[in-house]
């Protein structure tokens, strides 16, 4: 029993400050911690993830919640998600969240077929009919001008981007910026390393940056951090569009793509180096070729390629 104690109180100690607490309140001795933290998704604030295991209990995945993110939001929304495809909150604190840990086959790992494709489509449609406690409803883009342009001076200054590529980009993405855009809950990080299947259902399992944003800014992240082919994304959007039309996101798709990748390429730099965010730029410069095609052809593209 002693042993025990010892092992325990070890592995307490070895968790970060903010979930101590939140650890003790399950009663249970710990038996193992595992981190699990890596450079996933685009956030350089991402606190530190973890599976712990009981003695008498199932595991859970614990994560330390960033200074950047609203842990109000987070607390506000989390137990609003179907519990039938998202992981069960079991405890939260103002920097900390202890969930249920949702055991499956990643779609990163796993073929996937046009009715998985279908069924991740309208599960983010859903997340976006959430009701939500932030910002909701058409707003203006104003800020995501602001937020594009200091990305682009970031890229300029840093020798990135030279002067006529970084006014190249501009000049498109603003031709193409909508003047305002649907918000509410959106995921921010939807994409086969984050959704794993279990008995058939699809689980999102990584949650952490949900946030009240623009719903087609989150398609775009989606189409960046979840490469597929033209075919796939089709079927993608059609079960997306069971809870949400895509006329918006259509119109507007070459704007939202350059101003998630404008600002993945930081991201990634700043905690990855140039390897960390050649991906990133591979796709800006492939997207920059297409939007160059069909303006010498005089064609729009069709607007959900890949």
């Amino acid at each position: 029993m002693k042993h025990n104690s010892t092992h325990h109180n070890a592995l307490l100690k070895s968790l970060p400050a903010e979930l101590r607490s939140l650890v003790r309140g399950f009663g249970s001795a710990l038996t193992e911690v595992v981190e699990i933290t890596g450079l996933r998704g685009d956030d350089e604030d991402r606190g530190g993830a973890y599976r712990l295991t009981f003695r008498d209990q199932p595991p859970v995945k614990a994560r330390v919640v960033s200074r950047s993110m609203s842990s109000e939001f987070l607390e506000a929304t989390l137990p609003d998600l179907p519990a039938d495809h998202f992981p069960r909150l079991l405890a939260a604190n103002s920097r900390a969240i202890v969930e249920e840990w949702i055991e499956g086959v990643s779609l990163r790992d796993a073929p996937v077929t046009e009715s998985i494709l279908f069924d991740c489509g309208r599960l983010l449609g859903t997340i976006h009919s959430l009701p939500c406690s932030g910002k909701s409803g058409s707003h203006n883009t104003v800020c995501y001008g602001h937020w594009f342009d200091s990305s682009m001076f970031r890229l300029l200054l840093d020798g990135v981007f030279d002067r006529s590529l970084a006014r190249r980009i501009r000049d498109i993405a603003t031709s193409h910026q909508p003047a305002v855009a649907e918000y509410g809950v959106t995921h921010r990080d939807f994409c086969a390393e984050n959704l794993v299947l279990r008995e058939g259902r699809i689980y999102a399992i990584d949650n952490l940056l949900l946030a009240a944003r623009a719903f087609d800014e989150d398609l775009a992240r989606t189409w960046y951090r979840w490469p597929l082919s033209a075919h796939d994304w089709r079927i993608f959007l059609r079960g997306y569009s069971e809870s949400r039309g895509i006329d918006a996101y259509e119109r507007h798709a070459r704007y939202w793509k350059m101003f998630v990748l404008v600002n993945a390429i930081v991201t990634r730099l700043r905690i990855g180096g140039e390897g960390a965010a050649a991906v990133a730029l591979q796709r800006l410069h492939t997207l920059l070729d297409e939007t160059d095609e069909s303006e010498n052809a005089g064609v729009i593209p069709f607007p959900w390629a890949a």
